[in-house]
């Protein structure tokens, strides 16, 4: 599994999984990756501060159906099996810095299960496709993510911070499957 902590306490040993989490209730988002025991004792008391601090009054309720608890698999929050922004870009046949950035926006929000992404974290994904980046995508970036933009390819969302749009993600759900 890879996710696994072994634990000796009084010579008793303990196991136990980490755990990742996101949620989202409408304006407040939380993502936690760590033990499963925080998940289940102490996720919430975090929420409840979060609300505090932000002066958020109540969430929406939600239906008691609708929440569940899925247990690990090889798919990530995301929906998309696990693959990494290189395997991304060989699929996407990405050559140009346009092509790559837009195989790291898929990476984030396909594989990782983000609804936006900062420039900089757009950046540190693109380097991550060895064989693929060019350090001239990186000093290019700008007026890369600024045509994305202009295309729809890509929606700013608040100052260098973007999200794939619905179309798009669509778009390279069916390309990448």
């Amino acid at each position: 599994m890879g996710n696994e902590k072994f634990l000796r306490k009084n010579n008793i040993q303990y196991f136990m999984t980490n755990g990742k989490i996101h949620i989202k209730v409408g304006s407040l988002e939380v993502d936690y990756e760590g033990t499963e025991e925080y998940i289940k004792n102490d996720l919430l008391t975090t929420v409840e501060k979060v609300k505090e601090m932000f002066g958020i009054e109540e969430l929406p309720r939600v239906p008691a159906q609708s929440s569940m608890i899925v247990p690990p698999t090889s798919v990530t929050s995301g929906g998309f099996p696990k693959g990494t922004v290189k395997t991304i870009a060989a699929k996407m046949k990405a050559n140009t810095g346009p092509d790559l950035a837009l195989a790291a926006a898929a990476q984030m929000t396909l594989v990782e299960g983000r609804d936006s992404f900062s420039r900089k974290q757009i950046l540190e994904t693109m380097k991550k496709a060895a064989g693929y980046y060019k350090d001239s995508f990186g000093s290019n970036l700008g007026q890369t993510l600024i045509n994305l933009v202009k295309k729809q390819r890509l929606h700013e969302v608040s100052k260098d911070t973007y999200s794939l749009p619905q179309e798009v993600r669509e778009e390279l759900e069916v390309q990448l499957a």
